[in-house]
């Protein structure tokens, strides 16, 4: 039977090398974002279901994409049979610092007219806080999505930092969790270039 997989993570946390230990295992089709920022925070189950269709029409036992912006359809993941959810945490600091230097022209987390930050089609994948200080946003954005995180049930979740990405035995375990008989692992550190 089909297993599909979701990962969840705030961005800037590892989501890319996620995927592709995901996508290295055997019998299986991963993808990092991918409706790009198609997604919206503010939930329109239309888009959710299309994504999801293209994700259950691969042919691969194990199926998934990993993105920022499924967090608000958690409810509709755990709705479909065989589905797991694995959630990455980087810590808060590194999280923001660099949000901070990715969209420095931008602001994902504050409405605004396009006068004084860069309009984006990303905008429309976060939530929107009442700050003005952009970290301060970053920072609410951060508190906000592993809250919601932690309503997701125990046993249809998985949790692990950044940094046990690079461990061999606690990726092993979340392989093993999400139903992989003979997990391989790899280092699959992504991005490298922004911190």
């Amino acid at each position: 039977m089909k297993k599909i997989i979701f990962g969840l993570g705030t961005g800037r946390c590892g989501t890319m090398s996620l995927s592709n230990l995901l996508n290295f295992q055997e019998n299986a089709s991963f993808t990092h974002e991918l409706e790009s920022s198609n997604i919206p925070w503010i939930t329109e189950e239309k888009k959710f279901n299309s994504v999801l269709s293209k994700i259950e029409n691969r042919q691969e036992q194990f199926v998934g994409d990993v993105g920022l912006y499924y967090l608000p359809y958690y409810k509709q993941i755990l709705e479909i049979k065989n589905s797991k959810i694995v959630i990455l945490k980087r810590d808060r600091e590194s999280v923001i610092n660099s949000f901070m230097k990715k969209t420095m022209w931008m602001n994902h987390w504050i409405e605004h007219d396009g006068r004084e930050w860069k309009l984006s089609a990303w905008d429309k994948c976060f939530p929107k806080f009442k700050t003005k200080s952009k970290r301060e946003a970053v920072g609410k954005y951060y508190d906000l999505y592993y809250e919601m995180c932690s309503e997701i049930p125990k046993e249809r979740s998985f949790w692990m930092t950044t940094e046990e990405l690079n461990q061999e035995e606690k990726s092993l375990e979340m392989l093993r969790f999400c139903g992989f008989k003979n997990p391989k692992f790899t280092l699959m550190h992504k991005n490298r270039g922004i911190t």
